[in-house]
């Protein structure tokens, strides 16, 4: 369910969600988190994280019926990147779409106090967490419509980090309520890398309107590097920005449009190791 989004009958296993706000695995597996304390979650967390670190490149490990990646790393220019921001006197923050109290495990490695990450927050209930999770903007504590994901990293990201309030925390904020430098290597993190209004940094995954975002590069403020460890290699075919690049909150494959509405053509590949 959480890979594929299909139950063990091939059936669809998640509806009636926006996908410009929610993934429901993200989300699913937040609310499996449901009658465990927070520093359980967190003890669980740092065990994985001490497994993982330690397995070999390439390992693979055994979950229910499948055999899944079993190893991790974290990128030293990460690390190196994070240091540099904040000796320039930068406010660092981790926003994810993990749980928090695992994404609060994992930025302590790079050295990112808990009181600057924001994850998946589930509401709890006499000291445990529930299957509900927090609100944001319009979104209520328990209706469980909005994650950090795409659209809701925004509201989260205003909210929490920028004070923005109220149905204002959904949209973007004039540019001095908005964040300077943003990286991410996802689809899930456009929304907030457009809003940085002095220089956007992605690592190259291949995600489509992630990419053809950054190749087209409208305003001169993306940078597009490759992964740090295994980096993927050329895309064969260009990025479908002019048809489907876009995923609508219905789910309608949609092309990409710039500010003005227009149409970003479709992008080549043009930024891989040399190797390949």
């Amino acid at each position: 369910m959480y890979g594929g989004g299909a139950t063990t009958g091939g059936e669809p296993a998640f509806d009636g969600f926006d996908r410009r706000r929610t993934e429901p695995q993200y989300a699913w597996l937040a609310q499996l988190l449901r009658g465990w304390t927070t520093r359980q979650v967190e003890s669980f967390a740092a065990a994985a994280r001490t497994e993982n670190l330690a397995a070999p490149q390439g390992s693979t490990q055994q979950v229910g019926t499948d055999r899944v990646t079993g190893w991790v790393r974290y990128y030293e220019q990460q690390r190196d990147l994070i240091r540099t921001l904040k000796a320039a006197g930068f406010d660092v923050w981790i926003v994810s779409a993990s749980p928090e109290p695992v994404v609060d495990v994992w930025a302590k490695g790079v050295g990112v106090d808990p009181s600057h990450t924001i994850g998946i927050r589930n509401t709890t209930e006499h000291g445990r967490l529930t299957a509900h999770f927090k609100g944001c903007g319009t979104v209520r504590d328990g209706e469980d419509e909005m994650i950090t994901y795409i659209d809701g990293k925004r509201c989260w990201i205003n909210q929490e980090i920028l004070g923005v309030r109220g149905p204002a925390a959904e949209r973007v904020q004039p540019a001095s309520r908005r964040q300077v430098f943003a990286a991410g290597d996802s689809d899930t993190d456009i929304s907030f890398l457009r809003d940085a209004t002095g220089l956007r940094l992605v690592l190259n995954r291949n995600k489509n309107e992630l990419m053809c975002r950054a190749y087209e590069n409208g305003d001169g403020r993306w940078i597009v590097n490759p992964m740090f460890i295994e980096p993927k290699k050329r895309k064969a075919t260009p990025y479908p920005c002019a048809t489907t690049g876009y995923t609508a909150g219905d789910g309608t494959p949609q092309p990409v449009r710039r500010p003005d509405g227009t149409v970003i053509p479709d992008q080549q590949d043009t930024l891989f190791p040399p190797s390949y």
